[in-house]
């Protein structure tokens, strides 16, 4: 037989264990204030447990309410706070300078939204502080470290694909590039008539060694 002090111990463990004594504790309670034939012959110190055992299980079932509503809130909050960064996110995306611009559109022609690219090089910089690349955490090696494209910032990119694309099928590389850029190419290197320069190095890596300068 547990003792009471077990008893209120395992109530402040879960919020249903407490709820379910509450629940007990007041049927017990008014069974026997209405004479209730099996509950009027509870003896005066049971009754004093069973009474104190309700006001100690009511106490959780408040705070657990009130924590849930702190919660809820809070994740009211935090779902605002992201609704806003995501369209300051959108507005970014669509204001991007020449060079992270030229990134973006070829990762997405290209059908990348994760790649392996070297940990802090400069070109994805701007794009990560910006949050449209995001830089994988865990233990990788930093020439191949793991880049993705957040799912709402691709779905942005996919409803213009006249902005993000190069006029070409996403499963197509450099050649339709050079094309549209009106340029030259050798080597993996092709100058655009923008004055871009966008290295396309071939490795076991998608993506990898993509460098416009």
């Amino acid at each position: 037989m547990p003792s009471l002090k077990e008893f209120l111990e395992a109530l402040a463990v879960a919020w249903p264990v407490a709820l379910t004594a509450l629940i007990g504790c007041v049927a017990l309670l008014a069974g026997n204030a209405y004479g209730v034939r099996y509950a009027s012959g509870i003896p005066e110190w049971v009754l004093t447990v069973i009474f104190a055992v309700a006001v100690f299980a009511a106490g959780i079932c408040i705070v657990f309410t009130l924590q849930s509503i702190g919660r809820g809130f809070r994740r009211l909050g935090k779902w605002n706070r992201t609704r806003k960064y995501r369209k300051a996110q959108i507005v970014w995306l669509h204001n991007l300078n020449d060079r992270e611009h030229a990134i973006m559109s070829f990762l997405f022609s290209s059908n990348q939204q994760a790649l392996a690219y070297p940990f802090g090089e400069g070109r994805f910089v701007g794009l990560i502080a910006k949050g449209l690349v995001l830089s994988g955490t865990g233990a990788h090696t930093a020439p191949a470290w793991p880049h993705v494209i957040p799912d709402h910032i691709w779905a942005e990119m996919a409803k213009y694909p006249d902005e993000f694309g190069w006029g070409t099928s996403t499963r197509q590389s450099a050649r339709p590039l050079v094309r549209l850029c009106g340029g030259s190419s050798s080597r993996g290197v092709m100058r655009c008539g923008t004055g871009k320069t966008i290295i396309l190095m071939r490795g076991t890596h998608a993506g990898q060694g993509l460098s416009i300068s």
